[in-house]
């Protein structure tokens, strides 16, 4: 699960693969392959049925929960991610089996006021069983996460911008379109980057990586490590500065509010943090290890 990762992308895994063989990396080339029948979504449930139909429950099983697991990682801190049918199910049921009920119960939620259709199918019903001002919160909030989504899209979000600051005099409104949008544009661009170094580099799992990052690979971390090695802090403006926003969540971080840090000073929101800390203990930004590699485990 670090940023950039391929193997669990048809097409792009499977070139990947291609590479390895002709670089004569046979092993690797079947390691992206195996972690492409647990990542990709028909893959894994194809694998899975196999293993039934040869009596293989726990096989079966294990597939199931690895591609749940990385379907948590993946998805958990992907606000839009809530809004897309199928999509928000499969985070629903990836937070359920990981035992995060109250996080599925949330999605769950926010499928229901924030999917395009299902929100307006909603609103009609609560204006007829619970009046107008219910259906007017319903619309009220889906707007607001539309706009916002809508700030985070490269060119709609600078567009936005532009009409919020020409057209209604909004400054402030179209500074928060614009630093969206450069946000996903500086987002996309790296994790395109991480794709394709994924894809074609010589040895694609360490060779673009930093030495300590190759030899400092956490694993997931307990409450109580993340709490040794992290440090939480409340932003200041001069952080604000150079730490806009989180790069888990891609919200903007408020003047004040708590946030954390890892020993590699990349800063996220408590929440973000540990919940990415409790499945990777690898920075998702540089992939520096949260615990020193003579740190105690």
């Amino acid at each position: 699960g670090s940023m950039g990762n391929v193997d669990g992308v048809p097409v792009a895994s499977q070139v990947k693969s291609l590479v390895q063989v002709s670089r004569g990396q046979r092993e690797e080339a079947l390691a992206t392959q195996n972690r492409f029948t647990e990542r990709c979504v028909g893959a894994a449930q194809l694998k899975s049925l196999v293993e039934l139909v040869r009596g293989d429950v726990d096989a079966a099983a294990e597939t199931q929960r690895k591609f749940l697991a990385n379907t948590r990682r993946m998805l958990e801190a992907s606000e839009v991610a809530d809004a897309v049918p199928g999509v928000s199910q499969l985070k629903s049921a990836a937070l359920v089996a990981d035992g995060d009920i109250s996080s599925a119960v949330d999605t769950h939620r926010n499928f229901l006021r924030r999917c395009p259709v299902v929100s307006q199918v909603r609103s009609v019903c609560d204006l007829v069983t619970k009046g107008p001002e219910e259906a007017l919160d319903g619309q009220r909030e889906f707007m607001e996460f539309a706009s916002s989504s809508a700030d985070k899209v490269p060119g709609i979000g600078h567009l936005k911008a532009l009409a919020h600051r020409h057209l209604q005099g909004d400054v402030e409104r179209a500074a928060l379109a614009r630093a969206a949008a450069e946000r996903s544009r500086k987002n996309g661009q790296r994790m395109l980057g991480g794709a394709l170094k994924d894809m074609f580099a010589a040895n694609s799992s360490e060779a673009t990586l930093p030495p300590e990052v190759v030899c400092n690979t956490c694993g997931p971390l307990g409450d109580v490590e993340i709490r040794r090695h992290t440090l939480l802090f409340d932003i200041a403006a001069e952080q604000l500065k150079s730490h806009s926003a989180c790069p888990i969540c891609l919200v903007d971080f408020q003047l004040g509010e708590e946030a954390l840090t890892l020993r590699c000073f990349h800063v996220f929101h408590p929440l973000c943090g540990d919940r990415w800390l409790r499945a990777n203990g690898n920075c998702p930004v540089c992939r520096v290890g949260a615990v020193p590699e003579s740190g105690s485990r």
